[in-house]
């Protein structure tokens, strides 16, 4: 079910790059960005690295979106029709670094005229300012909404408040569980906006916080942190933070439960 949703949002992610050649980026269509019929759009994505779980099936999707609007026709601009293929540059999930290079990359020398970035949202806001053009973002978001770093930034799923909450609903609803524990990456931007959010909703929904703790990048021992949480005797734990973030913590989390 996640991987599906990751495809559907790429694939959106693909097609709001194409409509956004309608939109006021025509003038960009020049130099590397255009050969003969064809429109080349950019995508920096995590194919390596922590984040590996999220760039290839957004990769896949884009391009099966491509390919639909190809079969479909292309797209027209300024009269003429084209078809439209994606650059994908691997950030190698250092966005900080190899995706402040991708973007460059690809928006002074390919010369491209929309590009979409899979999630580091805030690693991007002076390179923007400085080469601006439409930029979608596939999976990101924070709390504040990245939208503040730039006009020129677009979601494809809603900000923060707009989803977590759900998980308090879930486990009220459906888990039965009054008490929940928290657990995430101090580290992480993401995570933070995720776990206020979620605490924010738990008031709302009735639901106790037993426990919230935060480990520090690098960790590779969650074991202090599980034991803190299961010590307030939750009846279910939430982990904030993207996939590459909380897989030792789940894996931990599911061997302490196996041992019982």
């Amino acid at each position: 079910m996640v991987g599906n949703a990751r495809c559907a949002l790429a694939i959106v992610a693909g097609c709001g790059l194409i409509a956004a050649l309608g939109t006021g980026c025509g003038n960009r269509l020049v130099g590397g960005s255009q050969s003969g019929d064809t429109i080349t759009l950019g995508a920096i994505l995590s194919l390596s690295g922590t984040f590996s779980t999220l760039g290839p099936p957004q990769k896949t999707a884009m391009e099966m979106g491509t390919t639909a609007v190809n079969a479909a026709g292309g797209v027209t601009v300024g009269g003429k029709k084209y078809k439209v293929k994606v650059k994908v540059i691997d950030d190698k999930s250092d966005v900080g670094l190899a995706g402040v290079a991708a973007y460059r990359q690809l928006a002074v020398v390919d010369k491209v005229p929309a590009l979409a970035i899979g999630l580091g949202t805030s690693n991007y806001q002076s390179v923007i300012e400085r080469n601006p053009l439409p930029v979608l973002n596939i999976l990101d978001s924070t709390y504040p909404s990245i939208l503040r770093y730039s006009d020129q930034l677009f979601l494809v799923r809603t900000a923060t408040p707009g989803y977590a909450p759900g998980c308090t609903w879930y486990a009220k609803n459906v888990l039965k569980a009054d008490r929940i524990a928290i657990i995430g990456s101090s580290a992480s931007t993401y995570s933070a906006g995720l776990e206020t959010w979620v605490e924010k909703s738990a008031d709302f929904y009735g639901v106790k916080v037993s426990a919230h703790t935060n480990y520090p990048a690098g960790t590779t021992d969650f074991s202090s942190f599980i034991q803190k949480a299961m010590a307030s005797h939750p009846q279910a734990i939430y982990l904030g933070g993207v996939t590459g973030e909380v897989d030792g913590l789940r894996l931990g989390l599911h061997r302490l439960l196996d041992e019982g």
